[in-house]
């Protein structure tokens, strides 16, 4: 199949929801990537970004086929990574994408903790729940060569750049100084209007004061705002919701090692819920733990063990209850 013939093909399944089906259905039957392959393909699209990412083999750059043909050079390789790139670069995955407990949106742009204690970027939030608002705002200087860039991006949490609305804004300054200075302004007025700042002492859960991971937003409100992009959201919640009820069930009924089997058969209630939620930094989080947890109750031998095990799947829950805890 040609290059262009493959584009043809992938901008119809887009449009046509059951040749999109068929498309899915037969491109299964091919054998799936080696995990070194997927790792390789995941951190292209983290350095690209998804809106400027190859939608089959062929757009990739060259160092990146090679890179894949390292690793195993299956004959499937080139349908194997079409597909791939299918499920996880598409609009549907664009629009969900950074909408989950995601870093910062200028990260490409280099937005980065070093960046913020020099006092030369910020990110801040407000999540109000009785406006039904869940917005951020972020500043960032770069050089320019002949003088500093203030950059500025805001929007609603549960935005994508590609399908969500971000406004963004730069103001040009001939030095640093100044330019730290207009910084400085634009943050001193995000807190006076009841923002948070993502790396500062309030980025807590409300609930238990515990702190959240530093430069990582919480999950923003489900609703939908005209022009915002906030309906993924809203399916999105009740899985993280579900899965803390299953996890809690777990927790309550995992008393001998013997269990374990009862136990893993129903987290795989959970492991289907991971699967409802879009392809985030929460979801590869979510499906790591889980992992680690299924391997330790599996191997569990004794009470002690046991303990270990409902710990592992407590600190699943405490995430869970972080990511929530604003919502």
């Amino acid at each position: 199949m040609t290059n262009q013939l493959k584009l043809a093909v992938l901008r119809l399944a887009r449009k046509n929801s059951m040749f999109r089906e068929a498309l899915v259905a037969e491109l299964r039957k091919t054998s799936k990537l080696m995990a070194r392959q997927e790792a390789i393909l995941k951190k292209y699209l983290e350095t690209v970004g998804l809106s400027r990412a190859a939608m089959v083999f062929d757009e990739l750059p060259g160092n990146i086929q090679v890179a894949l043909r390292r690793v195993k050079d299956q004959e499937t390789l080139h349908s194997d990574v079409d597909r791939w790139l299918g499920d996880n670069n598409n609009p549907h995955m664009r629009s969900a994408a950074l909408k989950t407990a995601h870093k910062p949106i200028m990260l490409r742009e280099g937005l980065t903790p070093d960046k913020v204690r020099s006092g030369e970027a910020f990110m801040v939030y407000n999540i109000d729940k009785g406006t039904n608002k869940s917005k951020f705002y972020e500043a960032l200087i770069s050089s320019t060569g002949s003088g500093y860039v203030l950059l500025l991006a805001w929007g609603r949490l549960t935005d994508s750049g590609q399908t969500g609305r971000i406004d963004r804004k730069s103001e040009m300054y001939s030095d640093l100084a100044t330019a730290k200075r207009a910084l400085m302004g634009h943050y001193r007025k995000r807190l006076a209007h009841g923002y948070v700042d993502a790396f500062g002492p309030h980025h807590v859960d409300p609930a238990t004061g515990r702190k959240l991971k530093l430069g990582e937003y919480p999950v923003g409100l489900g609703a939908a705002g005209f022009g915002w992009g906030g309906q993924g959201m809203s399916a999105c919640v009740p899985s993280l919701r579900n899965l803390r009820k299953y996890i809690a069930d777990a927790m309550m009924e995992f008393r001998m090692p013997q269990d374990r089997f009862q136990i893993l058969a129903d987290l795989d209630m959970v492991n289907r819920e991971i699967g409802e939620i879009p392809d985030s930094t929460m979801a590869a989080k979510l499906r790591k733990y889980m992992d680690a947890a299924k391997k330790m109750i599996n191997a569990a031998k004794d009470e002690a063990d046991v303990a270990k095990c409902k710990k592992a799947l407590k600190t699943i829950d405490n995430y869970l209850a972080k990511q929530l805890a604003l919502c």
